[in-house]
């Protein structure tokens, strides 16, 4: 399988030993992208179970994708598709290899709409590899990756042309929802811990789980409108109180259903490796950058 070499390259373990301070960026606020990280850690299988020796970089890492947005030209494109730009997609011909997309569409094209499900794709090989060689240094920044693309993916506003409302009037309601609304709320975001999956055919699901998040777009659009015509368009509490009452159960789906196909991606690049054996269980609360390069190098 063809991957865009090009902008989904992988940080070296040494540039990514440098890269520990979270970043302050946008894409579900930083806390539910943290949230993410940390739930799909309880919804590994306990073969896989050792993995969460490192769970606290794997947290901590869970924004450095937003924050190679600063400094990396490229990074944008991986974190949004917007699919509703292909009418392809509603006709369910939407060609999901990589090389028939270029061929179809053109390099520019693909780029700008934005290449999210192969960002996962390409992560979740660069994943595969490293578990395969005992890189575990490079395997928690791409798992670490994988869990920002995956949620990312979960908020329907990053699959739509209009992500902001801003064809529609709506203007700011990505923030407004993203971050503004579930930094109110984060206590209720947190997931029960679900079984991970061993994933046949990886993309082709990451193409599924978008065909489920697409009619979001209109859910946020709609509750937006609504809360507005409740509370007004000052953005008061009155204004976030109702549009949580009009998308709390749906944004805790959304959160339930990426945490737990984050910790599939992880354990299936795990299983497709060879399953190696991980280095020991390792207490959580001894695991920092610091003593995994003690232990590995830099």
């Amino acid at each position: 399988m063809s991957h865009p070499s090009r902008p989904l390259c992988l940080l070296s373990a040494s540039l990514v030993l440098g890269l520990l301070v979270p970043a302050s960026a946008p894409g579900w606020g930083g806390d539910v992208h943290r949230l993410l990280n940390r739930a799909a850690c309880q919804s590994l299988p306990s073969s896989f179970r050792p993995f969460t020796q490192w769970e606290s970089d794997l947290v901590e890492l869970s924004t450095d994708a937003d924050r190679r947005k600063r400094n990396d030209q490229d990074e944008s494109m991986r974190h949004y598709i917007d699919i509703d730009s292909y009418s392809a997609f509603f006709r369910g011909t939407l060609p999901h290899d990589w090389d028939q997309m270029i061929a179809a569409y053109g390099t520019y094209q693909v780029e700008d709409n934005g290449i999210l499900p192969w960002a996962i794709d390409a992560s979740l090989e660069t994943l595969t590899e490293r578990f395969a060689v005992g890189d575990w240094v490079g395997a928690v920044a791409a798992a670490a990756d994988i869990g920002h693309y995956v949620g990312d993916l979960h908020n329907p506003l990053h699959l739509t042309v209009n992500f902001d409302g801003q064809l529609t009037g709506q203007d700011g309601i990505h923030s407004r929802f993203e971050s503004d609304m579930t930094q109110r709320h984060l206590s209720e975001l947190q997931p029960y811990p679900e079984q991970a999956d061993l994933l046949q055919e990886p993309l082709e699901r990451v193409f599924d789980w978008i065909d489920e998040q697409y009619p979001g777009v209109e859910t946020i659009l709609v509750a937006d409108l609504e809360a507005v015509q409740e509370a007004g368009n000052d953005w008061s509490d009155a204004y976030y109180n109702a549009l949580w009452a009009g998308l709390g159960l749906e944004t805790r789906g959304w959160i339930a259903a990426a945490s737990v196909r984050i910790a599939s991606l992880w354990y299936t690049a795990w299983v497709a490796a060879g399953s190696p054996p991980l280095p020991g269980s390792v207490p959580v609360q001894a695991t920092t950058w610091g003593r995994l390069k003690s232990l590995y190098g830099d």
